[in-house]
């Protein structure tokens, strides 16, 4: 669903064009409390010439600061030549509940992310610092572009979830709701002994899933699935078989 979107990039007469190729989308953010409207994030900007992005994303809409072919003033280095820079209205020392409290600005920013990923293909994934430095193009944030210098941010901050995220990328790139959850859930219904790892699930997990490290990330088609729900049961129906005996 398209969020609601204001275009602001008449008002962004700082920065320059854009003359190298785009990299990656690289995530911010603004250090305003939660509920800040974008237009004060922007007006502040507009009139200090601080610093810019191409997008702000808040609890509410989308503001587009920049187009994507024009260099903003996002981190200060090469980053600001190969990226396209969006930054939540939100401050990096929040926690990871705190974020996911606040799923629809994600949801909105993830939109937007969604977007520029299929324009510029872009992979939905996450790129470190050092993979930035070899080309690598992917999603990444301000503290991995400290690979390049000039700068000392950390935001969005160590909690940021970035899986949680991708998955939203993914989910607005593709139009389709992500089964990884659903997924999950069967892996553990198999024996239900620890907490599931899936949010808001009730299910428990048993301990060859936890040995696995299973990531409901990871399982991108529903052969995959199959092939290990199956594998899994029969594990489960031994274990439970030595179980018996002892």
């Amino acid at each position: 669903m398209t969020p609601k979107i204001i275009d602001w990039h008449q008002k962004f007469n700082f920065g320059g064009p854009r003359k190298s190729k785009i990299q990656a989308v690289f995530i911010h953010t603004t250090e305003n409390d939660i509920g800040t409207p974008a237009e004060n994030v922007a007006n502040y900007q507009i009139r200090t010439r601080t610093g810019s992005y191409h997008c702000l994303a808040d609890t509410q809409k989308l503001l587009i600061e920049n187009t994507d072919d024009w260099i903003t003033w996002s981190t200060g280095n090469l980053g600001n030549d190969v990226g396209l820079h969006i930054s939540f209205v939100a401050r990096a020392a929040m926690t990871r509940q705190q974020w996911l409290n606040n799923r629809a600005m994600l949801s909105i920013g993830a939109w937007k992310v969604a977007q520029w990923c299929r324009a510029y293909g872009i992979p939905a994934k996450f790129v470190t610092g050092p993979e930035l430095a070899r080309g690598v193009k992917g999603v990444s944030t301000h503290f991995e572009a400290r690979i390049w210098g000039d700068t000392d941010h950390t935001d969005p901050g160590p909690n940021f979830p970035m899986q949680e995220f991708l998955e939203m990328v993914r989910t607005h790139m593709t139009g389709k709701a992500p089964t990884g959850g659903n997924s999950m859930t069967a892996f553990h219904e198999i024996n239900k002994r620890f907490k599931s790892r899936v949010p808001g699930s009730n299910v428990e997990m048993r301990p060859i899933d936890a040995l696995m490290n299973i990531d409901r990330h990871t399982w991108e088609t529903r052969q995959e699935v199959r092939e290990l729900s199956n594998a899994i049961r029969k594990i489960s129906e031994r274990l439970d078989s030595i179980e018996g005996k002892n």
